[in-house]
């Protein structure tokens, strides 16, 4: 039984996810949407991208050794602002 408990455990946190709040104020349409939705999936780790774009808000998952910064760059480099939602 003890072997089953460890070994939930150590596949729970290999699979663990975590989610990333960011603001892009200059996405304005379906176009830069699906811009930023593609530089964030370029990001290796990177398995979902939602947008609001009446908000401007980006919410991404992402595995949990992935480095939210690597996301940041990733838009910035398609010329986006991008700021990270507290």
């Amino acid at each position: 039984m003890k072997k089953i408990l460890l070994l939930a455990a150590i596949c729970g946190s290999v699979f663990a996810q975590q989610t990333y709040e960011l603001n892009v104020p200059n996405m304005n349409c379906g176009g830069c949407a699906k811009k930023i939705e593609d530089a964030a999936k370029g990001v290796k780790g990177v398995t979902a991208v939602s947008f609001d774009l009446k908000s401007k808000d980006v919410n991404i998952t992402a595995d949990s050794g992935v480095n939210v910064m690597d996301i940041v760059h990733a838009i910035q480099a398609k010329k986006y602002k991008v700021g990270i939602k507290e």
